[in-house]
């Protein structure tokens, strides 16, 4: 997948470079040049032509970082929405493109200070002024999405999903958030933000044995209690469909500090000496509630995702609400009109993909999109812990409808456009009547067309455990990670140089808590299906410090724990219901379609 930045840019520059291939279009008639007397003005596009930051596409769905995990790509870099030229480009090839090629004194030059030098008729100044105003409106976020972290899980949610503003805001009033971030968003471009204190602690040493002798080197890891968020929305009609990735985490309980002797062996020949020297570890207990998955967002409505959970640690409760703040703009934007030859005017359409175009979330490996890992610890599950936004395959699916929607018009006028760009964006050139059927197709192919709740409850010899609450939107995934990760002392490992061997801590992470990924659709007659994968592993009590009679192994943590792992595909009526999965650890399930 390329990086954040690189395919944001090529998105929102697909947008500005819509300039057709067709013949050249002829502006209307014209006065003479005389009755047309230029003047000079400047436009201001330094919303456009400055340097922004866009959010990476990945997130790490635990707040803790694994050693045995390589390091994330830095992503963010900073990166224009159109550069200069392009932006005088789409100007000459849509205002009055004759007068660009033939009149001498209509000139477009660029200045440093983020604006465009024009020289041209009045009127064609009203048109520059109307495209830029388009371009802003359409491509420069309006919209700003809100998440909270707030105090309390289903209880204190009612178990509720969509609710209106008015009970959100009362909740506000009643109860602080811990964690508040926003971000702007900016049609199909990841954007990211983070919110909260970063906490940092000795995660383990290292030794370093020279010449006989060896000393530690502490390693430091660090942690942020609060919220890490990689947002991507796409306007619908009525609202904003989001793909989100959320890991919002706070501490669970104290560090546990744990000082293990390092101890080395110096061959003296023909004895061995043991030498001691002391560490410092300190091991944090995280909460978290991290979810990845697209979410429906009317106007009017806030999105609560409550989560409760019994461990061995104590209950761990939050609610995460989501809520977006939509601006004016529309999900398509027109510009009109445009003359071809002797012909009626046609419209250049701006179009962004429907959607469905985007698949929101997937494995960090593409190849396994359908799999989850969770790093329980090495003897559960493989490695693994974050996911990403993806792609889907469906441009040619979309292309053929929007063809055979326009093909009287396509075959019939000359100069008539419809035609792909590798990112997705499709570019028109037809009447107004046949841009709208072509919009309005499109619009219908990829709003979705089933939201649904499910409400869920981990269940252990008959005693709940866990309760969480999910919106579900069809075809699209949704995973949920929640639960208390304990870092802990796993094993030792030695380093031997120069006759002398000396061993160190080797610290994994426990999750004790539950990782799931359901994904909706719709079978052919109207009945719904559920994929369910995930994990569940909830710990009899917290990781014990077991002191080992052996020099070279000073101590382990020891844990028990209660597991199950689930992968089933369910068929329920269209109305929903309930299931029931695994055995004595067990998942209750009810689907609620909106």
């Amino acid at each position: 997948m390329a990086p954040a930045s690189a395919a944001a840019s090529r998105l929102v520059l697909t947008a500005f470079a819509l300039a057709p291939t067709a013949p050249p279009m002829s502006a209307p008639a014209r006065d003479s040049a005389a009755d047309r007397p230029v003047v000079l003005q400047r436009h201001p596009v330094a919303i456009f032509t400055d340097p922004c930051l866009s959010g990476s596409s990945e997130l790490p769905l635990l707040p803790l970082p694994d050693r045995r995990l390589p390091e994330l790509e830095p992503g963010g870099e900073p990166f224009q929405l159109a550069d200069p030229d392009t932006l005088i480009e789409l100007i000459r090839s849509v205002i009055e493109p004759d007068g660009f090629e033939t009149e001498m004194e209509w000139e477009i030059g660029w200045l440093d200070t983020g604006e465009l030098l024009v020289t041209a008729p009045t009127e064609v100044h009203a048109k520059i002024g109307e495209l830029l105003a388009t371009l802003e409106r359409d491509l420069v976020p309006s919209e700003r999405l809100e998440l909270r972290l707030l105090p309390g899980g289903v209880d204190a949610a009612g178990g509720a999903t969509w609710v209106d503003r008015a009970t959100a805001d009362k909740r506000l009033a009643a109860a602080a958030p811990l964690h508040l971030v926003r971000v702007a968003l900016r049609d199909l471009m990841p954007n990211g933000a983070s919110s909260g204190t970063t906490r940092t602690y000795a995660s383990g040493f290292d030794l370093e044995i020279a010449q006989g002798s060896f000393a530690l080197e502490p390693q430091v890891g660090s942690y942020l209690e609060g919220i890490r968020v990689a947002v991507r929305g796409t306007r619908v009609e009525g609202g904003a469909l989001v793909d989100l990735l959320v890991c919002a985490s706070a501490n669970a309980a104290d560090h546990e500090v744990v000082t293990p002797d390092a101890q080395g062996f110096l061959n003296m020949k023909p004895a061995l000496v043991t030498r001691a020297t002391a560490g410092r570890i300190e091991l944090p207990r995280v909460g978290f509630a991290s979810f990845g998955g697209t979410v429906l967002l009317n106007e009017g409505k806030v999105l609560w995702l409550p989560v409760s959970i019994a461990l061995a640690s104590g209950s761990y409760e939050a609610t995460l609400e989501v809520r977006c703040e939509l601006g004016s703009s529309k999900p398509a934007a027109t510009i009109e009109p445009v003359a071809i030859g002797d012909g009626g005017p046609l419209r250049l359409m701006l179009r962004r993909p429907p959607a469905a175009f985007l698949a929101p979330v997937t494995a960090r490996d593409a190849a396994a999109a359908d799999a989850l890992v969770v790093p329980f610890n090495d003897r559960f599950f493989p490695e693994g812990c974050t996911m990403s936004f993806g792609e889907s395959g469906n441009g040619e699916q979309l292309l053929y409808l929007a063809r055979s929607v326009a093909s009287a018009e396509l075959d019939e006028n000359f100069g008539t456009q419809l035609g792909p760009h590798p990112s997705g964006v499709l570019r028109s050139l037809l009447s107004p009547a046949a841009s709208d059927r072509v919009s309005k197709a499109l619009a219908t192919f990829g709003a979705p067309d089933l939201a649904a709740t499910l409400r869920g409850r981990i269940v252990v010899d008959g005693d709940v455990r866990g309760e969480f609450a999910l919106p579900l939107v069809v075809d699209r995934v949704a995973s949920l990670w929640t639960g208390v990760q304990v870092p802990l002392i796993a094993r030792w490992e030695p380093k031997v140089s120069n006759d002398v061997m000396a061993c160190v801590p080797r610290i994994e992470s426990v999750l004790d808590g539950a990782a799931l990924r359901f994904e909706l659709s719709r079978g052919a007659r109207g009945d719904l299906r559920l994929d369910v994968r995930g994990a569940l592993q909830l710990l009899a009590a917290p990781p014990r410090l077991v002191m080992v009679d052996d020099a070279a192994r000073q101590a382990l943590h020891h844990y028990s724990a209660r597991t199950a792992t689930i992968n089933e595909r369910i068929a329920l009526p269209a109305r929903g219901g309930s299931v029931t999965l695994g055995g004595d650890v067990a998942l209750e399930l009810t689907l609620v379609p909106q």
